[in-house]
């Protein structure tokens, strides 16, 4: 029947609002309110997070979204946006002044979002204790609270124990005025559901109180810390008591070996291990986890200077479920290492090794790849010595299913590897190549010719990279989005044009702006991002 509203008549408010919630973008969203007032009274009561930057609004705010549960608050933008409307400049003195509203922006969240579930806070260098024992004792239901940027003290932390018995998730970084005391009365009154916590305090966390979380925590399934106060006993008291432990991050830098023992020990279902900057880890702590943590599945060594191939070497024999390593600024490992790892862990689907110094690499350890990480997707080489074509020809002929490769900074790497990989990896999707100086023309056409699939690509610094690259690119891959030719000098207005005119799915082009003609910016400005050069 032409004319009758067949949706509105027919679908109730419920189905609608099922619809209404399966709509990822905002501008969908916000295009469907528009239809009729019917829809954009459902579209408001779909809404279950906000993003707030001034409390001008927030109780008609609330009233609009009443099933809002997640709530982000920037003071940051708040403070801009104030000192704007006031006619003042943004400086550092009268912005600390304009902070004093944000108990008020929190006591007004409090008391209009009810069913709040998730509150994040970002950048409130004043004190909020009062605006935050307002939402703890308001916001029953809360499950996760990211601070960041945030000055808290005790008293809050501890009505946020009290009050919120629900809380599952807690994130502390960079908060001003945080200290132990706060944190324990937190593991004290929230330990019984808290499975997740984040705390990054470098001058003020110390052991004290990881061992009222090794304690009180004892659902906990993910910790990640970041202090130069905590040695072991914290750590200690952790494994001991929070056996469910399955995902752990440390920035412990006077931590020593003893503690990751005991890790290793208790903490049978970890899945993820992360060490930063751990200076005084040794072999005997990878050792510990490799005999015990059969399930890890990545392992993220960060500039950890005294671990060697020996505790890799355990990892490997121990953790065949491995299938990410990260390996970044680890001198003492070099070929045996990684020789055990392509051996032992055969389901290994992404490897990053960066800032690494081999020796004999080419003959040796990376040439493994090809015979035992027959599944590997994603490969990593960032500013390692050693590397050369050779072992780029064997990655590409043992690892056919490699979807991501990124190499930056190879003197070693030319087009020898590159038109290998091009003939080999036939499901390559990002692909980059940053100050690979050696790559030319030859390479990128291999590129092009074989790798149909190609969405991201990155020739950021490529000295003989020309408009030849342009013309074949422009030719084979059809559904490239990104590029990135910044600051390759032999590559002209032409190619540019060539590029832009070929590749029908383009989204983004970063080059420098002097490269792009008048035309072509008046045909496709949306898709320029232009770098700084100087001239």
């Amino acid at each position: 029947m032409r004319g009758f509203d067949w949706i509105n008549t027919v679908l109730p408010d419920e189905l609608m609002l099922q619809i209404f919630r399966q709509l990822e973008s905002r501008e969908s969203r916000e295009a469907c309110s528009l239809v009729c007032k019917r829809w954009l009274s459902l579209e408001r009561l779909s809404r279950e997070s906000i993003y707030i930057s001034t409390d001008a609004h927030i109780k008609l705010l609330s009233q609009l979204f009443v099933n809002v549960v997640k709530v982000t608050i920037s003071g940051r933008t708040y403070l801009i946006n104030q000192l704007a409307l006031d006619g003042e400049s943004v400086s550092e003195e009268n912005g600390i002044r304009k902070c004093c509203f944000s108990d008020s922006v929190l006591a007004a969240v409090g008391d209009g979002f009810t069913k709040l579930e998730n509150l994040r806070l970002m950048c409130f260098p004043d004190a909020i204790h009062v605006g935050l024992i307002s939402i703890a004792e308001k916001c029953k239901l809360l499950k996760s609270l990211e601070l960041e940027g945030c000055r808290v003290d005790d008293e809050a932390l501890a009505a946020i124990g009290k009050y919120c018995s629900r809380l599952e998730d807690i994130i502390l970084r960079d908060c001003l005025g945080l200290t132990d005391n706060g944190l324990v009365q937190l593991a004290i009154g929230c330990g019984r559901t808290l499975k997740s916590l984040d705390v990054a305090s470098y001058e003020s966390l110390t052991d004290v109180a990881l061992e009222a979380v090794g304690f009180h925590c004892s659902s906990l399934e993910t910790l990640s810390l970041f202090s130069r106060f905590i040695h072991n006993e914290g750590l200690l008291s952790v494994a001991l008591g929070c056996r469910l432990l399955k995902s752990l991050k440390l920035h412990c830098e006077n931590m020593t070996g003893e503690a990751l023992q005991a890790v290793g020990s208790f903490c049978l279902l970890l899945e993820f291990l992360s060490l930063y900057r751990c200076y005084k880890l040794t072999d005997r702590s990878l050792c510990a986890i490799g005999k015990g943590c059969k399930k890890l599945k990545k392992l993220s060594l960060e500039y950890c200077l005294l671990l060697s191939d020996m505790g890799l070497d355990s990892v490997a024999i121990g953790c065949r479920e491995l299938v990410h390593l990260n390996i970044n600024g680890c001198n003492n490992i070099a070929t045996d290492g990684l020789k055990s790892i392509g051996k032992a862990c055969t389901g290994l689907s992404k490897l990053d090794l960066l800032h690494m110094r081999f020796q004999q690499i080419e003959n040796d350890a990376l040439c493994e790849i090809h015979i035992g990480f027959k599944y590997l997707q994603s490969l990593h080489l960032g500013y390692c010595s050693g590397i050369g074509d050779k072992v780029l020809c064997g990655i590409a002929r043992g690892c056919r299913n490699l979807k991501e490769l990124h190499i930056r900074g190879s003197l070693e790497v030319g087009n020898e590897g590159i038109i290998s990989i091009g003939q080999n990896c036939k499901f390559l999707r990002d692909l980059v190549l940053d100050f690979c100086h050696r790559v030319g023309d030859s390479g990128i056409i291999a590129i092009a010719r074989g790798c149909p699939q190609l969405n991201h690509l990155s020739l950021t610094g490529l000295q003989n990279l020309g408009d030849k690259g342009m013309v074949a690119l422009g030719e084979g891959c059809m559904v490239l989005e990104t590029c990135d030719i910044s600051f390759c000098p032999c590559i002209t207005e032409a190619g540019v044009t060539t590029l832009i005119t070929s590749c029908p799915t383009l989204k983004k082009v970063l080059v420098e702006e002097r490269k792009v003609s008048p035309r072509t910016k008046r045909r496709a400005h949306h898709l320029f991002k232009y770098v700084w050069t100087i001239e």
